[in-house]
């Protein structure tokens, strides 16, 4: 994910976001109270096991693949989620599909398809083999009436690590992007439906409110 300033105004570029669960919100609306318990008790202890090294198999060449970055921050079975970050997670996708369309132009990009499964395929070489990019590809489309979704062949889950082509592609979509200006004043609702959130730009027939956010 990212922030992005284009030529005329601010806008927001995301890197196959992790906007939704598997399968969609009804996996989320399940897993969110059994979650938020073991939030509740468990706090910082991880509750998910290590996972597989497949995405380190497409990605790192110590393990076959072309790029090299620090396996500390970034292991190659992942971190193992504490219970408190889970349920972060799973609050911040409900908060934001419930908070209201974003006014300023986003570019979602992923790959055009998933491979996801117990044993590492060839196919993981050229396909997100960590998210679901249909889920992912449906909650980018409620983000804002200015919404580019760039489904972009041949990417792995992270689209600037992906082969030549690919990432080619998705510098050349970017760049297009940026040049593109806003259409409307950057606005969003919060989850209870009273504020906006941002600022509107000059000349923008938003009204202003007062930023009831509190502190985070």
């Amino acid at each position: 994910m990212g922030a992005a300033q284009s030529r005329d105004g601010p806008g927001l570029a995301l890197n196959s976001p992790w906007l939704e669960m598997h399968l969609g919100p009804v996996t989320r609306s399940l897993a969110e109270a059994p979650v938020r318990l073991l939030a509740d008790r468990l706090r910082e202890r991880p509750i998910l096991p290590f996972g597989r090294d497949h995405y380190a198999r497409t990605t790192h060449r110590d393990f076959g693949g072309p790029y090299d970055y620090d396996l500390t921050l970034k292991p190659a079975g992942g971190h193992r989620l504490p219970a408190a970050t889970l349920s972060a997670i799973i609050d911040g996708q409900r908060r934001l599909a419930a908070a209201g369309p974003l006014s300023i132009p986003v570019l979602v990009m992923h790959s055009a398809r998933s491979r996801i499964g117990p044993r590492f395929t060839e196919e993981m070489r050229r396909a997100d083999s960590v998210l679901d990019v249909k889920s992912l590809a449906a909650a980018a489309a409620g983000l804002g009436p200015d919404v580019r979704i760039e489904a972009i062949e041949g990417a792995r889950h992270d689209v600037f690590l992906s082969d030549a082509d690919a990432r080619s592609r998705a510098m050349a979509i970017l760049d297009e992007w940026l040049e593109k200006p806003p259409l409307a004043a950057p606005t969003m609702r919060a989850p209870d439906g009273r504020a906006h959130l941002g600022t509107p730009v000059p000349g923008s027939h938003a009204k202003e409110e007062p930023d009831d956010r509190g502190s985070a």
